[in-house]
């Protein structure tokens, strides 16, 4: 049996979304995205299905689940799981051509044009 860790990634900070590309997840289901913090607080989102094809959209801007704030170079890195609709199991998705079932975050602050915050699959 083998052991899946978390991929390490680094994001944009303050993100009005993160995007998930190619993350070999099902567009037409629902999700739960559990987000933990350094202090071991979750925080967890729906999403739901259809998605646009390879883009799977969590929206973080306006979101009464995901506190404001979360997200910045001072939150230290935070953990991504995403569950199915039921909140039963973790469902694993590609990061970086790497199958995972969670993803630790770091924030990374940005002068001028700010990248979209995306996490690739492949």
């Amino acid at each position: 049996m083998s052991c899946i860790q978390c991929v390490t990634y680094s994001l944009p900070s303050c993100p009005s979304s993160i995007h998930l590309v190619d993350s070999g997840l099902d567009e037409s289901v629902d999700y739960n995205v559990q987000f933990t913090d350094k202090f071991d607080n979750k925080y967890v989102t729906l999403i739901e299905g259809p998605f646009p094809a390879n883009d799977i959209v969590i929206h973080i801007e306006n979101n009464p689940e995901i506190p404001e704030g979360l997200f910045t170079p001072f939150s230290g890195m935070v953990k991504m799981e995403i569950f199915d609709s039921a909140f039963e199991d973790l469902v694993p998705f590609s990061v970086n051509a790497v199958e995972t079932t969670c993803v630790l975050i770091s924030f990374t602050q940005y002068e001028g044009v700010v990248p979209t915050a995306t996490i690739n699959g492949v």
